[in-house]
């Protein structure tokens, strides 16, 4: 008879052997063992392949950048975008680091945005966008030309360009091309244009920026206070019907006072005589 196994009436694993539970265990764990084994040289195999890949292709002549094109230079030319990329031809199309081209790039002060594009197997593709001039700031003799964000694009003696919104200012900030120019409410700038634009149009021929507040002229002669700016597109909107109620009464004036909506007023303008009398 076999014996018992804790009186319980089953028969027990022969003398000497380990209980089934425990031979399964084992050998669970031995598959397990094995297969991280296998798995692991799997793995070191495949990283020495794709190491052995990554060196063919850093090394091989099929993806040496044989040609670079440069678009979108208007004012910057394709030379100095090359020299500051640091790219050349000759040199492995998958080496170098595209993060790194477009920031030294983009450190070329009339360069707003920069993309980057490999055109496998041997064509680099960089395209830039340049600032673009948004308006003229006259200080004295100097005319700043700047785009919407007031970077500096150029100095010089005189606006050569009739096109751009023209802006004077008594308290400007001497900065250098590619720096930002800094004057009273420049804050104000754009939202002064782009509610003065359409609500004027033609009428408006150019806009002070001063320390005392916001003036701008028109092509009558005639200028108009604007004070802090505040509630400055309802100001705009009112120019025109006080410059149309005027002259329809005939009454010569030389300015216009908005700094108070509720208060406005016109500067009556001098006739000769008056002035010679004062």
């Amino acid at each position: 008879m076999e014996p018992l196994n804790n009186n319980t009436g089953h028969a027990g694993p022969p003398a000497g052997q380990p209980p089934k539970k425990v031979v399964a265990l084992r050998t669970g764990m031995r598959r397990k063992k094995r297969a991280r084994v296998i798995w692991s040289r799997v793995i070191i195999l495949v990283l020495f392949m794709l190491m052995f890949a990554s060196v063919f292709v850093v090394n091989s002549e099929i993806f040496e950048i044989k040609r670079i094109d440069v678009n979108g230079c208007e004012r910057v030319s394709e030379d100095r975008v090359l020299l500051a990329s640091g790219v050349r031809t000759g040199e492995n199309m998958l080496a170098f680091r595209a993060g790194r081209v477009k920031a030294a790039i983009g450190e070329i002060p009339l360069v707003r945005g920069v993309s980057l594009k490999r055109k496998l197997p041997s064509r680099i593709l960089i395209t830039i966008t340049e600032r673009q001039p948004y308006a003229y700031v006259r200080s004295k003799k100097v005319f700043y030309m700047i785009d919407s964000e007031q970077v500096v694009l150029e100095i010089s003696d005189v606006a050569r360009s009739s096109s751009l919104r023209m802006i004077s200012s008594n308290a400007v900030e001497p900065a250098e091309v590619g720096r930002r120019l800094e004057f009273p409410y420049d804050s104000l700038m754009i939202s002064f244009f782009d509610k003065a634009e359409p609500a004027l149009g033609s009428l408006m021929t150019s806009a002070h920026f001063n320390k005392n507040g916001l003036k701008l002229y028109m092509n009558n002669g005639a200028y108009v206070l604007l004070g802090n700016g505040d509630r400055l597109g309802e100001k705009l909107d009112h120019i025109p019907l006080l410059v149309r109620s005027l002259e329809s009464a005939g009454v010569p004036y030389e300015g216009l006072n908005l700094r108070n909506l509720e208060a406005a007023t016109f500067i009556k303008k001098k006739t000769a005589e008056a002035a010679i009398k004062e």
